[in-house]
This record gives structure tokens, sequence and C-alpha cells, in this order.
């Protein structure tokens, strides 16, 4: 994946819209590369500041640590999702074994 591709992704990252190959190259992506790194932070912290602009108590929390606790999650979730698609894979593969077996013998 290449810069402009990962940046172009951001805001499909930040609204959850991104598929599961998507966010996996992604985020391979933006784990190596620091200028993509700083994009995504950048943005991040500007939907959090003016997703609270107009209260009155702006938030006073480490908006760095919130993407991080972010990419964590996703990371959990592309774990999950590779989880479940082995999961479904041997459950076919096992289906396809038994009836192979029962109409065989």
């Amino acid at each position: 994946m290449t810069c402009q591709e990962a940046v172009s992704m951001i805001d499909l990252f930040l609204d959850d819209k991104l598929g599961l190959k998507e966010t996996k190259a992604f985020m391979d992506h933006i784990a190596s590369c620091p200028d993509c790194q700083d994009e995504l932070e950048v943005r991040y912290m500007v939907r959090v500041s003016a997703g609270a602009f107009g209260e009155e108590d702006l938030p006073s929390y480490d908006l760095s640590h919130l993407l991080q606790d972010k990419l964590a999650q996703k990371k959990k979730w592309l774990r999950r999702m590779n989880i479940l698609y082995l999961a479904l894979l041997a459950l076919l593969i096992s289906v396809l074994a038994f009836m192979l077996i029962y109409f065989l013998f």
C-alpha cells in the first residue's frame, strides 16, 4: 500500500467503514510508516476535538492514548475475524469430509 492510498483511507478507518482486507493492509502500512501514523494521529485529534467543540468542558484526556486504544481494538477485531474465518473453514472442510465419507460408504 502506498502512502497516498493509506491517507485516503484514514477517514474510512476512523468511521469503521473498511473491510477486513482493507483494515489489515491499512494497519500494516500505518505500523511501518511514521508519516502516515502522524497524519492518522492529527486527523483523529481533529475529529475528537471537533466533536467536543461547543461543550462546556473540552476533553482533558490524552487523545494520542485514545487513538492507540482504537488501534488496539482494531487489532483484536482483526484477530477475531481471522479466528472466525479459520473456524468456518474448518467447519466447511469437516462437513465436506463427512458428506464424502457418507456418500462413498
